[in-house]
């Protein structure tokens, strides 16, 4: 579900950008701006769902 609204504000903060800014800016923007979100939040969601998964083990044992 988090990831829903992780991809949702990431496309309107993309519009956004890509409709009140310059191509350059937007570009850079995407590059560097929302890739490098993207893989905060997946690191992120590892990180959450790693917790879960060892619990998981633990009560297979």
């Amino acid at each position: 579900m988090l990831g829903l609204y992780f991809l949702s504000v990431s496309g309107a903060a993309n519009l956004y950008v890509a409709y009140n800014f310059s191509t350059e800016f937007w570009a850079n923007f995407k590059v560097f701006g929302l890739l490098g979100l993207t893989f905060i939040f997946a690191i992120g969601q590892a990180v959450y769902m790693s917790r879960f998964i060892s619990e998981v083990e633990e009560e297979k044992k």
